[in-house]
């Protein structure tokens, strides 16, 4: 599946977000995600950047806020995934008695699965722990897109260069690995597919 340009009036978010979000969600079990044209997603990208660094008086806040704590994190992108028509749930167990890991979100659809690795601060530190999770989780289904969870203000960060942009980029080649970036305002999805179209912060 392709889509139409992204903005209309209001370029805070996509046209009519949540049906945007739902067919992008639904196209990533599909062939047609790798026929969106780099124009969309760089368009894309680059908005969501622009919304992630906007001083908090210009969004009407009274001061910069911190990161969102891990679980407020979860809870917002379980909700979302709920509001999305995908049933959800926080910090579930694994059907594998041998798999201690619980999954941050995992949210399922039309025998269809994605699970999201939530961590608000991302740094080279703890990048690579994060990875061997979302790789786990991978192979704990037969069906399955995984999503690294992050609050979007790593948004440039994870995007514009340096060793996690790396990191990042082969991850999404070998894994299919997207990021949801999220707070309490905003809800971007980033699947592996625009990560490796995307190549101008």
């Amino acid at each position: 599946m392709s889509f139409d340009s992204p903005v209309d009036a209001d370029e805070n978010q996509p046209h009519d977000e949540k049906e945007y979000n739902q067919r992008l969600l639904d196209s990533l079990f599909s062939e047609g995600m790798s026929q969106d044209p780099w124009s969309f997603v760089n368009d894309y990208i680059l908005r969501m950047l622009k919304i992630a660094e906007e001083p908090a008086a210009a969004r009407g806040k009274t001061a910069a806020r911190p990161l969102l704590a891990r679980d407020v994190l979860r809870s917002v992108i379980g909700k979302y995934f709920g509001d999305l028509g995908w049933d959800y749930f926080l910090k579930a167990p694994s059907d594998d008695q041998q798999h201690s890991h619980k999954f941050d979100v995992l949210a399922e659809k039309d025998f269809h699965t994605i699970v999201v690795e939530v961590k608000p601060a991302i740094n080279i530190n703890n990048f690579d722990q994060v990875l061997v999770h979302i790789v786990q989780d991978k192979g704990m289904f037969s069906r399955v897109r995984v999503f690294l969870g992050t609050d979007i203000s790593n948004a440039r960060n994870l995007l514009c260069g340096g060793d996690i942009t790396d990191i990042l980029m082969e991850y999404a080649m070998r894994h299919q690995l997207g990021v949801i970036f999220a707070d309490q305002d905003q809800f971007w999805i980033v699947p592996a597919e625009f990560l490796l179209i995307n190549s101008d912060c």
